[in-house]
């Protein structure tokens, strides 16, 4: 991760999670956290307009009393949804499975209807969250695209390669979100491509290091 991701992740070194919301609500209000927390722009530091919303639109669920009216349960549930987001933040930067989401959620006395809700939300998108971090912290370039055709070459410095097939390429690649976000570059397309063509014994030797690679990966 990138060392500002990693400094705003520190931030959650110490976290106690809990809520008073049933198990329905409890999850509506996870999958509506991680879209704006994993795959928007979020600032943990800068966030109280996002838990003010939250709060509006899960806290008041089965009360009379309006929470964005009522300073007391407002506060109140300002401090649960921090206490849920980061939670789910450094799980998310621990790397944690669904076991030990559930256990730490055991540890902070919720109750077992709230860790099952866990423990779905948790199976369905660790693995997205962990996408969505890994994508959102790297700076280089990723590949993008890749097309390719045959061909026969009619023409060449050596007689003894013509009419030898060859294979046609087109590689592309794309930006990282990261750079793709940096005001200098915004606005830009900033993708890239390479056309070359490979023969037989060419490929061949792309194809075994590619093998190599992908034993070390």
């Amino acid at each position: 991760t990138s060392r500002h991701q990693l400094e705003q992740l520190n931030y959650f070194s110490n976290v106690t999670m809990n809520s008073t919301l049933d198990s329905r609500v409890l999850s509506s209000l996870l999958i509506a956290a991680e879209k704006k927390i994993f795959h928007q722009s979020f600032d943990p530091n800068n966030a109280q307009e996002f838990y003010q919303s939250l709060a509006r639109s899960y806290y008041a669920y089965g009360q009379e009393d309006n929470v964005g009216e009522n300073s007391v349960l407002l506060s109140s549930a300002l401090l649960e949804i921090d206490s849920i987001i980061k939670a789910l933040l450094f799980a998310a930067k621990e790397g944690w499975d669904t076991n030990a989401f559930c256990s730490y959620a055991r540890s902070c006395s919720m109750s077992n209807d709230q860790i099952k809700v866990i423990e779905n939300f948790w199976d369905k998108e660790s693995r997205q969250i962990r996408t969505s971090i890994y994508e959102r912290s790297r700076w280089r370039s990723s590949f993008s695209y890749l097309s390719w055709r045959l061909d026969v070459k009619v023409m060449s410095k050596d007689s003894n390669d013509i009419n030898e097939p060859v294979a046609l390429f087109e590689l592309r690649t794309k930006p990282s979100s990261l750079a793709s976000s940096n005001s200098a570059i915004q606005n830009k397309d900033t993708s890239s491509s390479a056309c070359f063509e490979m023969d037989r014994s060419e490929l061949e030797g792309l194809i075994q290091s590619l093998r190599d690679v992908e034993m070390k990966l």
